[in-house]
């Protein structure tokens, strides 16, 4: 697995994602939602507005559970975001996600894929 992977775990489940928290299926690197050596999901992307989001930080919360702090765009400190999302899953009794999405331009509709 590459360095710049997420893993979170509860007992024989776990997710493998990049630091985005994004899940997609590659040759490489073994990436997704895995319980007892069997794959149940391979792609997970969050967009806003068409637009994949860049890290600023993760946040290892417990060993089953991870935030991640996403902005659209660059992720640089010389761009001000005018949107930032909090990103948080969690594993153990199942996959659950939850997403938080601030700032200026949440005054608008925003378009959400999971």
């Amino acid at each position: 697995m590459s360095d710049d992977s997420v893993q979170i775990l509860d007992g024989n489940t776990f997710v493998v994602s990049d630091t985005s928290g994004d899940i997609e299926a590659s040759l490489t690197d073994p990436t997704g939602l895995f319980s007892f050596d069997t794959r149940f999901l391979s792609t997970w992307v969050l967009t806003i507005d068409g637009q994949r989001l860049n890290a600023l930080s993760v946040d290892d919360l417990q060993y089953f559970e991870a935030r991640f702090f996403l902005v659209p765009g660059t992720g640089t400190v010389y761009v001000d975001a005018k949107l930032s999302v909090i990103r948080q899953r969690a594993v153990g009794n199942g996959f659950h996600e939850d997403g938080l999405a601030s700032g200026v331009a949440v005054g608008r509709a925003l378009g959400v894929d999971w």
